[in-house]
């Protein structure tokens, strides 16, 4: 995906926070599965912040660890959502 973004959409390219990104999948009406792709080393580290989260999908708490361990791929997550109103 990310060679595609490169040639394709770099023009167009948007950032947002995570927690934007939550307000717009809440919005839409989808909930929060988690983040798809996570290295392990950020998958450890999350899990270590937030021991006792079974599931990350809690996007307040993603960001929160964000902003205290930002990502090694400059904010760039793969967010899964599926259908069914989630919590902001």
């Amino acid at each position: 995906m990310s060679e595609f973004r490169d040639q394709f959409l770099h023009a167009h390219e948007v950032g947002f926070t995570l927690l934007e990104l939550a307000n717009m999948i809440w919005k839409a009406g989808l909930r929060v599965v988690g983040l798809y792709d996570l290295d392990a080393e950020a998958d450890a580290a999350f899990r270590n912040f937030f021991p006792d989260l079974l599931s990350m999908n809690d996007m307040g708490k993603l960001a929160a660890f964000d902003r205290e361990y930002p990502s090694p791929s400059d904010g760039m997550y793969q967010v899964l959502a599926q259908e069914g109103q989630g919590q902001l």
